[in-house]
């Protein structure tokens, strides 16, 4: 099948700790692959805290940035990178929306 039109969901699945693992060793496309995966649903759930555009991307910005520097730290663990995302940006976004109201 040419991979212009295979499914997204039958291409490449490398798991997200085999990715987490990359990340560890400072390869930058592990990165890039889990912000393809998931950087949709990490800025839905900002978003839904945040109600702006423009603070949600930051947030999402930077909790993809803690990712890549927690790499080390997870390596060898079983903890999902999604579940650790998802947690951790809206860990973030409440932060920044109590900033906000200051």
């Amino acid at each position: 099948m040419d991979p212009i039109f295979e499914p997204s969901f039958q291409r490449s699945m490398v798991p997200d700790s085999a990715l987490v693992r990359r990340m560890a060793d400072r390869d930058a496309t592990a990165l890039i692959e889990l912000q393809r995966r998931y950087r949709g649903s990490v800025y839905a759930r900002v978003y839904s805290i945040l109600w702006d555009t423009e603070r949600a991307e930051l947030v999402v910005t930077r909790a993809f940035e803690q990712l890549w520097h927690a790499a080390v730290r997870m390596n060898g663990q079983s903890q999902r990178a999604l579940s650790w995302l998802q947690r951790t940006a809206g860990e973030l976004a409440h932060a920044e929306r109590t900033n906000r109201r200051r």
